[in-house]
């Protein structure tokens, strides 16, 4: 299970990693000259990065917390502690807040005179501290993701890439947008270079995406039907509409600031919009990571025949496996009287794997006939659930052995 469950905590992750290595990163590579850097516009991207280090470190360690209270009911102390250092995830936190600390090191005032240690060759020892940083702190991340709690090597490494790339669109995009040039004629080059970087980052996106979905979502089914998938459509649609409009900057803005440079000031305000979709994508990808995605293999193992009788009712039916991973339940309901159950009594029902802190699946039922049910419902993850029938004057619950 990953780790940061909570949307929210998985969004605040995503900002201070965009926050702490999107600045740097721009300033490095995008905008390496000096001299085009306004003192303010130098000041903001410090403070930036001061902050997403910050924030990265709060974060990490308030998400140790949350998930300790979650696993063991309570938290002091002793047991944060003990969670922080004896766990995977705590373990991956203590490398995070390490590794932000590396990150902030560099850009501290006095810096390092890496001229004076290594000669000309300085530049290129800082890029690469900094790259292989940004690096291990994005693994830190991958690793207490859903693919790193299972220890799929292809997933994590897809999982990663997927990740780095993301962060790299998001921040060029982001500090584009915040930065301010002294020349137009500095901004326009700058762009041809964000848009090269931005089309390479959406190709490595789509790319681990597609192998990404294969694996969690391997029947079409899974898209309607799931969290998971809703949550995946949904984001893509955005995507879809942040790269139609990256379209338009890149094929008609971009020809236009070649001629006229002094048009830059408007493009930046035009790329706020792109900036702002972003910010909506990183919140679909938050809750997408934040969801559970359905395990292949999962389901009933075997068809159940099951018969409890409360407080004058009676619940006979049969639950039987169906093909994707769920079970159907087919059953009567009647009175003390063997009478079948009256029309206008209501009746519910759910799968239950609260055991196991899982949410309750709604069991889809429709009347067959005089009291007579049927309705399904997929798993999506392995271990036993309860089919739970409700009405108001009794509830059943049937255990579900499932794989």
């Amino acid at each position: 299970m990953a780790s940061l469950e909570s949307p929210v905590f998985r969004f605040l992750l995503f900002v201070s990693l965009v926050l702490l290595v999107g600045s740097a990163g721009f300033v490095r590579f995008l905008e390496s000259r000096a001299g085009a850097v306004s003192p303010a516009t130098a000041r903001l991207f410090t403070w930036l990065h001061r902050l997403g280090a910050g924030l990265l470190i709060a974060v990490s360690l308030l998400d140790v917390g949350f998930t300790a209270r979650r696993a063991l009911g309570e938290i002091n102390p002793y047991l944060y502690f003990a969670y922080l250092t004896r766990t995977w995830n705590g373990q991956w936190v203590i490398l995070r807040v390490i590794i932000a600390l590396g990150l902030l090191w560099l850009s501290l005032r006095p810096r390092v005179d890496w001229q004076t240690l290594i000669g000309r060759h300085a530049a290129l020892l800082e890029r690469t501290v900094f790259v292989v940083l940004s690096i291990v702190a994005a693994v830190t991340v991958s690793m207490t993701s859903h693919a790193g709690s299972r220890g799929e090597l292809w997933p994590i490494i897809s999982d990663l890439v997927h990740l780095l790339a993301m962060l790299t669109w998001v921040g060029s995009v982001f500090f584009t947008v915040l930065f301010t040039f002294r020349e137009p004629r500095d901004g326009v080059n700058v762009l041809e270079r964000v848009s090269t970087v931005a089309l390479v980052s959406v190709g490595a996106i789509a790319l681990t995406g597609a192998f990404s979905s294969l694996v969690r979502l391997w029947h079409p089914a899974l898209l309607t039907i799931t969290n998971y998938g809703q949550t995946w459509v949904f984001k893509l649609t955005l995507v879809a509409a942040v790269l139609a409009l990256a379209g338009i900057n890149r094929f008609m803005w971009m020809p236009l600031l070649r001629r006229i440079p002094s048009r830059l000031p408007r493009f930046q305000r035009v790329m706020r919009l792109e900036a702002v979709l972003l910010t909506v994508v990183l919140m679909a990808t938050s809750a997408l990571t934040s969801t559970a995605p359905p395990e292949q293999g999962a389901g009933l193992k075997r068809s159940v025949s099951f018969k409890q009788s409360k407080n004058g009712y009676t619940l006979e039916g049969v639950a039987s496996p169906t093909p994707l991973g769920g079970a159907r339940l087919e059953f009567t309901l009647t009175d003390a009287k063997a009478a079948p159950l009256p029309d206008d009594v209501r009746v519910e029902g759910i799968f239950d794997m609260s055991s196991h802190g899982m949410g309750p699946l709604t069991l889809n039922l429709e009347r067959l006939g005089a009291g007579r049910f049927a309705g399904d419902g997929f798993f999506g993850q392995t271990g036993d659930f309860d089919a739970v029938i409700k009405i108001p004057q009794a509830e059943w619950r049937v255990v579900l052995p499932s794989r």
